[in-house]
Parts: structure tokens; C-alpha cells; sequence
């Protein structure tokens, strides 16, 4: 999945598009006396008047800078201009990326502080996570990050591991794979001091969605003209628990903010060894990948480096390309132009063309769910099988005011087969022991022609989109299968004080 500022437009209509930006950093820089005129372009364009010319030589009103391209003029050695002109653009670029970084971050506080982002946004990256994708974006915010770690937990998906990671959030190095590596590692801080083996299980990274951010991060930090690539570290407030700067800087001493400019193919940037080992990965991705879906991304003509990545691993391949956005049709446009087939592009357009799509992503994974449970559930080694059945609604880690286990809830039955959605009975709430063990080959006879298992929670319908089966570790008494629906955090705040139907 690729992903550009109309998906962050989508999850909240704070966070600004490129468009946006101009006129919101330009209020933050102090130009010198070269790059006076350079500051004046965006504040033309926050004004209404762009950099585009009448036929009688006048600036065209409407029109706006194109930020991508300014910010790359101003970060890379012009051959035209002075050694002192020169370092007086890359001075500006550093104060545009801290002005970046100020906006950004001020968004995604009021965005996600505010409590009004809906729930399609948590519920895809519980999809995400299920089909362990892989994102790619261009965009320097933490909408996804924020997203993740405020809904994903690690479960543990092999009780036969021991060093198998459980019971935690996940984090943002997990999501990033430890690329860049953490600069502050909260995991660290509080399982230090637990047991070795203890602090390896919490350490070890999680299987969840991977996330490839290829022109940086409002949370990446390096010493400037660093070309080794050891001191990049990303850095998040939330994982630290205080956005305080100073304490930023004491972990990573002389770093500034890490954003690569997106449209030259000579960036100083792009030879940083752990920017070209993601766009390595982001590359293996596409070339591996079984679909892409652009969501919110316009593809921009002045992308040369990502634009020559699609050409090079979609091209020549029969690799389907949705493409989500309110307006596909310059995208579309721009696929085909660097070789990508229009038999093979399916567009999805409309106002809410984001969110529709997440939401059919997500009753498709529940289709995909109850195919494959009604499979496994009717094979012949499952047809005697009595394992414990449950529903996980919520991370363990989530506190109970009715007892320990009050986030795994064992089913006993099929209550109720409403059309295409079989509704599964749970043990009541305040019922401690547990039921006889249900035979699991019951399942494959119950699902019948239901499209998904569903369970309700606070009046709400929830779909089941992922599920693991584990076997005994004495392999002397039933194993257990858990099921996990499409919950968010509002979710478990209803289902920690009682309220689960």
C-alpha cells in the first residue's frame, strides 16, 4: 500500500495536504538576505499568487508554488549560485524542516487529543496488521504510527517460543523494523528490570504491518551532513512519554530533523545508507507484491525517484493497481505514463473515496476470515478436536473491573445466523469458570453460508478479521483458537467497565 497527505486528509480534516503547507511555514522562517525572495514566493502563495505567469508577463492569480520543488531547490547545491548562496538556501531548508515538523506534530495533537478520529482509521490497521502489510509513504507526519500503536498489541502468535514477544503495545520500532533505530526505547525503560529472558521476550520486535517512509520523518533526527547514516534515530514524544525537547536532544545530542526533499534525484539524502536500504525494501515490496492500492497519494511528475521505482518493479509486471482518491484520474493518468497498464488500474473516486475503501477492506478481510476458519474447522483433524474457543477484544494489558481474564471471553456457541452474519454467544461477563470445551468442528458445520462471524459489543455488530489456533505446550490437553474482531480503543473503554453484549 502506498499512502500520501489525502490519507491523513481522510483520517481527520486537520492534517493539511501539500497545498497547505506554504503558508504555514513560511510564517515560521527568517530568511537571509539571499533567500529573502524565496520566503516571498510562499507568502505569494498563501496570498492567492503563485509563481505562474500570464501571457503578458504577470503573476496568474489562483495558482500556488510547488512546495515538493521549492523545498528541493533550497536543499540541494544550485551550480548557478554562490559557495555563500548555496550554504544560505541549505540554512533555509533546515529552518523549513523544523517549520514542517512544528506543523505536523501541532496537528496530529489536535487531531487525535480531540478523541473525534473515527473508527475506520483504527479498524484498517487492525486489517494491516492481520495481513502483516507492508506501507509505503511519502509523508513526514505520524498518522500511521499514531494509529498503530494506539490499537495493535502482540499477542504472541507461537506459545512455543520463548523469546516471543506478548502482552505489549506495539511500538514504532516495531512498525519501522528498527530503521532507523530508536533513539529513546521505552520498552527498555520499563522492562529493565525484569529477568533476561523476561526483557528479550518484550524486546523482540513484533510481526505487525511494516512501514516504510521513504523521504523521512517528522520523528527523525540526524547530525547534520552525517553521510555514514550512524546517527539518524527516530525519536517519538509519545514513546518517551513527555514531549519535552530536552530531553530529545540528551538522547540525541546535535540532531536535527530528518525530511528528504522529494524530487531530485541527487540528494544528498537518498545516499544516507539507511534511506537507500528502505527504498531497497520499498522496491522488494512492489516487486513481491500480490496488489498496491495508492491511497490519498497524487503521484506527482516531479517525484523522478519514486516515479522511476513504479516504472521499474510495476511496468512490465500483471500486479493489479487500485487507486483511492477523490480524484484518480491525474494519477491514473500518471501510472500509465510510466508504463503502468490502464487494464490493469482500477480507480475508486468519490469525496469519502478513502474511507469507503477501508471499510470494504475490512468486511473483506472478515469474508477471507470465515472462509478460512470454516475450512480449517471442517478438516478431519479438527472434527474431534475440543480446543478452548475465544474472543481477544482488547490488549491484555488493559484493566478490568470485573476480573483478570475479563479481555478474553470464551464462546460457547452460534447464538443467532442473521443473513450473512453468524453471531457468536460468549460466557457472560461475570461468569469466572469456564464452559465444556466446544467442538471445533461444530464451527465448520455452523458457518455455513455465512459471509463472517460477528460478535456485538455495546450494541455494536463487530466483525472477526484475524485468528491464530495453538496447540497445547504439553500437547496433553486442547489447544485454544482466538478469535479477534475489528475493535478500537473506544471499544475496550465500553468492554473494561462491563458493557460487552
Amino acid at each position: 500500500m502506498v499512502i500520501g497527505a489525502g490519507f491523513s486528509r481522510a483520517v481527520h480534516s486537520e492534517f493539511p495536504v501539500l497545498a497547505d503547507l506554504p503558508g504555514r511555514v513560511a510564517s515560521r522562517l527568517q530568511p537571509a538576505s539571499s533567500t529573502a525572495v524565496l520566503v516571498e514566493e510562499l507568502n505569494r502563495s498563501q496570498r492567492g499568487y503563485g509563481g505562474n505567469l500570464t501571457e503578458n508577463g504577470d503573476i496568474e492569480a489562483g495558482s500556488t508554488v510547488d512546495f515538493e520543488a521549492w523545498l528541493s531547490r533550497i536543499a540541494e547545491d544550485q551550480p548557478h549560485l554562490s559557495s555563500w548562496e548555496n550554504l544560505e538556501r541549505r540554512a533555509l531548508y533546515a529552518q523549513a524542516a523544523i517549520a514542517i515538523r512544528d506543523v505536523l506534530l501541532s496537528t496530529e495533537r489536535r487531531a487525535f487529543e480531540s478523541r473525534t478520529v473515527e473508527r475506520w482509521p483504527y479498524e484498517l490497521m487492525r486489517v494491516l496488521d492481520a495481513r502483516r502489510a507492508t506501507v509505503i509513504t511519502m509523508n513526514y507526519d505520524q498518522v500511521i504510527e499514531r494509529l498503530a500503536t494506539q490499537t495493535l498489541w502482540v499477542d504472541g502468535e507461537d506459545s512455543t517460543a520463548p523469546m516471543t514477544p506478548r502482552g505489549r503495545m506495539v511500538t514504532a520500532n516495531d512498525l519501522l523494523e528498527g530503521l532507523p533505530p530508536p533513539g529513546f526505547d521505552r520498552l527498555v525503560m520499563r522492562y529493565q528490570s525484569l529477568p533476561e529472558g523476561v526483557v528479550l521476550s518484550r524486546l523482540k520486535q513484533a510481526r505487525t504491518l511494516r512501514l516504510l517512509k521513504l523521504h523521512g520523518s517528522v520523528s527523525w533526527f540526524a547530525a547534520p551532513a552525517d553521510p555514514t547514516g550512524m546517527t539518524l534515530a527516530h525519536w517519538d514524544p509519545e514513546e518517551a512519554g513527555v514531549d519535552d525537547e530536552a530531553l530529545r536532544r540528551r538522547h540525541l545530542p546535535g540532531r536535527e530533523p530528518f525530511l528528504v526533499p522529494p524530487s531530485t534525484r541527487k540528494s544528498l539524502y537518498l545516499e544516507n545508507p539507511v534511506i537507500r536500504e528502505v527504498w531497497y525494501r520499498a522496491r522488494e515490496a512492489l516487486t513481491a507484491a500480490k496488489s498496491v492500492t495508492v491511497v490519498g497519494y497524487s503521484l506527482p511528475a516531479t517525484d523522478t525517484v519514486f516515479g522511476g521505482m513504479i516504472a521499474d518493479t510495476l511496468a512490465n509486471s500483471d500486479t493489479p493497481v487500485t487507486v483511492v482518491n477523490p480524484e484518480p484520474e491525474p494519477v491514473v493518468a500518471q501510472l500509465k505514463r510510466l508504463g503502468v497498464k490502464g487494464a490493469r488500474i482500477d480507480p475508486k473516486s468519490g469525496e469519502h473515496a478513502v474511507k469507503e475503501w477501508a471499510q470494504h477492506e475490512v468486511d473483506h478481510q472478515a469474508n477471507l476470515m470465515a472462509v478460512q476458519l470454516q475450512r480449517w474447522a471442517s478438516s478431519a483433524d479438527c472434527k474431534s478436536d475440543k480446543p478452548f474457543v475465544g474472543v481477544m477484544w482488547a490488549p491484555p494489558t488493559v484493566p478490568s473491573t470485573v476480573f483478570a481474564q475479563n479481555y478474553l471471553r470464551q464462546v460457547r456457541s452460534p447464538a443467532e445466523h442473521t443473513g450473512q452474519e453468524l453471531v457468536l454467544e460468549l460466557r457472560p461477563e461475570t461468569q469466572i469458570s469456564i464452559d465444556d470445551h466446544w467442538p471445533i468442528g461444530d464451527l465448520g458445520v455452523q458457518i455455513g453460508t455465512a459471509s463472517r462471524l460477528v460478535v456485538e459489543i455495546s450494541g455494536r455488530r463487530i466483525p472477526i478479521i484475524d485468528w491464530n489456533h495453538r496447540d497445547h505446550v504439553n500437547h496433553k490437553q486442547p489447544g485454544s483458537v482466538c478469535l479477534y474482531p475489528a475493535t478500537v480503543p473506544a471499544d475496550w473503554e465500553h468492554l473494561s467497565n462491563g458493557q460487552f453484549s
